[in-house]
């Protein structure tokens, strides 16, 4: 490549992907069957739920997200679609899973495919628009949640650790 400029941004892309796909690699998944709930014009997803070993990351343009200690990430991929009639914000900070009687947020969202990019904790959905966000949960290393609420909709899991 002929201009300096392009060579460093193919080089960074390159180096994204290969710690995207080597972060991705040594993950186990949860829930590999969507499950689909509507509630107050809403449809909400559960494309995939997975696992990553303590200390692995989340890496989003330059910055490496990663759990305390004692914690692993828990990455929930959400299909979310506005089945209102007018453009109304979505609020990911609505989204928990349940740890006992407390509640994990998200400490991350970013888009499901291509380089990692992170998106604010409110997102307007226009009309009928439908996006695929990633959110990871910084959630106890041994401990599995039971349920995943967002915008009052609840999503009910599979006993998580009867395959393991």
């Amino acid at each position: 490549m002929k201009d300096p400029m392009k060579a460093v941004w193919w080089a960074r892309v390159t180096l994204l992907g290969a710690a995207s796909a080597n972060l991705a690699g040594c993950g186990t998944t949860l829930i590999s069957h969507p499950i689909e709930r509507q509630s107050d014009g809403w449809t909400i997803r559960l494309v995939s739920m997975a696992e990553e070993p303590t200390g692995a990351g989340v890496l989003t343009s330059v910055t490496i997200h990663k759990p305390d200690d004692g914690k692993r990430p828990l990455y929930v991929v959400l299909r979310i679609r506005n089945d209102g009639g007018t453009r109304r914000p979505f609020s990911y900070d609505s989204c928990d899973l349940d740890l006992g009687s407390e509640n994990v947020r998200p400490g991350v969202v970013t888009n499901y495919s291509g380089v990692a990019r992170h998106f604010e904790a409110t997102e307007p959905y226009d009309a009928g628009e439908e996006s695929s966000r990633s959110l990871t949960f910084s959630y106890p290393d041994g401990r599995y949640p039971t349920r995943l609420k967002c915008q009052g909709i609840t999503i009910a899991f599979p006993t998580l650790m009867a395959s393991r």
